[in-house]
């Protein structure tokens, strides 16, 4: 697929110190996690469609559900 979006490392690393460290597992890559999720969100797609090169499609929905979804509710 030639229209994925990847997220720059250099864009990537102003928001790194924002991303929670992890405590027993290591996270899998932030960077293509957070380059699934706005891929997601701006082709209106869902978590399940999202291509083989974000996957797990697991990782990008918690990450999404966890901090954004979940800090907006509380």
């Amino acid at each position: 697929m030639s229209d994925l979006f990847w997220l720059s490392r250099s864009r990537f690393l102003l928001i790194e110190p924002y991303f929670p460290r992890a405590k027993r597992v290591p996270h899998v890559d932030d960077q293509r996690v957070v380059s699934g999720i706005t891929h997601v969100i701006r082709k209106g797609l869902r978590w399940h469609d999202a291509p083989r090169e974000y996957r797990p499609h697991t990782a990008p929905q918690k990450q999404y559900h966890a901090h954004v979804i979940l800090p907006k509710a509380l």
